[in-house]
């Protein structure tokens, strides 16, 4: 019975040895994929940026915006955001600041939550409406949802809960 009992404690410890490993390869793995995420962006490689996307989402993937003065949160498919960089890539001249940091894991079995800040910043091109260039930063905090699918992991949701935008340091009308 002893030996059954040591047996058993060492089968526990190697389980929860197993279940940390797997963990902490889930974290570097997810850490790995913001620092190229921002690394992408710095290097202005749109297609590797989008790339990226597709292979670390599900197909299902949405993003959910800060909620606006009356309650309402936008919602954006992993198309509406390629649709919405489409529109906004011919306005960049180029990108000085693109950062993440991961603040919080909460890792369960199958479904990771990361708690991430991230600032940028970018200088756009001259803008027909005013015949200038501008920069324009920001910093938001998001809840991003990550599950496994198979052996891999992949984000589902991204939940913005706080953001601060500026046009050439002053905030951003509206925001």
């Amino acid at each position: 019975m002893k030996s059954f009992r040591i047996l058993s404690v060492f089968a526990l410890g190697a389980v929860a040895c197993s279940v940390a490993l797997a963990q902490s390869s889930a974290e570097k793995f997810i850490r790995a994929y913001y620092a190229k995420d921002d690394a992408l962006m710095l290097k202005m490689d749109f297609v590797g940026w989008r790339k990226q996307k597709v292979e670390v989402s599900t197909s299902d993937y949405v993003s959910i915006g800060k909620p606006d003065k009356t309650g309402k949160a936008k919602k954006k498919t992993r198309a509406d955001e390629f649709k919405e960089m489409d529109q906004i890539l011919p306005m960049i001249a180029s990108v000085l600041k693109s950062v993440t940091h991961v603040d919080h894991f909460t890792t369960g079995p199958t479904t990771i939550l990361v708690t991430t800040t991230s600032s940028g910043e970018m200088k756009t091109k001259k803008l027909p409406q005013d015949g200038m260039s501008h920069t324009i930063g920001g910093t938001s905090t998001s809840i991003d949802t990550w599950v496994k699918v198979g052996a891999s992991w992949k984000i589902k949701t991204t939940k913005t809960i706080s953001d601060k935008l500026m046009i050439d340091g002053k905030p951003m009308p509206g925001m």
